[in-house]
């Protein structure tokens, strides 16, 4: 069961568009002998996207995932309980819109400060993700259904703007006399994100079908422009 669960997820275009275009980013800084530390990971995290890495896993709730390149840690992205330097690349996906703003800095210097060689970071942006969010919250609503926990989450505070992170992260590296060049990349289009989303508000079943689909085809779909996205990519290579 594990594993039809591992692959489902690995196909899925709600898991697929958030994980597969960061693994590849990843896999331009690592070889098989890096180490990858995938902060909020939840039960799968990057660890499916990339078998030739070994990845250690680390969120506040407990995963019960177990992969021959996957280690499980408890912790929080506030206080990582590991020394400098201790991983080729820190990557964290949709975990920073779900910390206070005030908080995002924090996470990734420490995301920085336990890299030695880059730091991938991935999120909703901006307004545009915002009013897809938003747009969903409505739909759920005028057919008497709660919001899910993660979509209360986003909506509580500001969504990460791209040149707020971008700052944070050269703030993070300058702080222990090294330098971030920093590249941004855009993913999951967004008419990909609303088809999923207004779907599951009218029948999560035909979601699940429709999330199948749009999973299948993603790998052969350009990425989209910044203005078409749902989501940034940020590839921060450490000197």
């Amino acid at each position: 069961m594990n594993g039809i669960r591992r692959a489902l997820y690995r196909l899925s275009a709600s898991t697929r568009v958030r994980n597969r275009d960061v693994a590849r980013e990843i896999n331009k800084l690592v070889d098989r002998n890096s180490s990858v530390l995938d902060a909020g990971c939840g039960e799968f995290g990057l660890a499916p996207f990339l078998p030739w890495s070994k990845v250690v896993g680390l969120d506040v709730a407990p995963s019960k995932e177990i992969g021959h390149n996957f280690e499980f840690v408890l912790g929080t992205i506030l206080s990582l309980p590991f020394a400098d330097r201790s991983f080729s690349v820190t990557a964290s996906v949709d975990a920073l819109e779900h910390l206070p703003e005030e908080s995002r800095a924090a996470a990734i210097d420490e995301l920085v400060r336990v890299a030695s060689d880059g730091v991938v970071l991935a999120f909703p942006r901006g307004k545009d993700a915002r009013t897809i969010d938003e747009e969903y919250g409505r739909a759920l609503a005028k057919r008497a259904r709660p919001k899910p926990e993660w979509l209360s989450e986003h909506l509580s505070t500001a969504y990460p703007e791209v040149p707020k992170i971008v700052e944070a992260i050269e703030r993070a590296a300058r702080l222990r006399s090294r330098a971030a060049s920093v590249e941004v990349r855009y993913s999951e289009w967004d008419f990909g994100a609303r088809w999923i989303r207004q779907s599951d508000a009218r029948s999560p079943r035909f979601s699940l079908f429709l999330d199948l689909i749009l999973g299948i085809v993603a790998p052969f779909m350009p990425r989209p422009a910044e203005d078409r996205s749902y989501r940034a990519i940020l590839v921060a290579r450490l000197h």
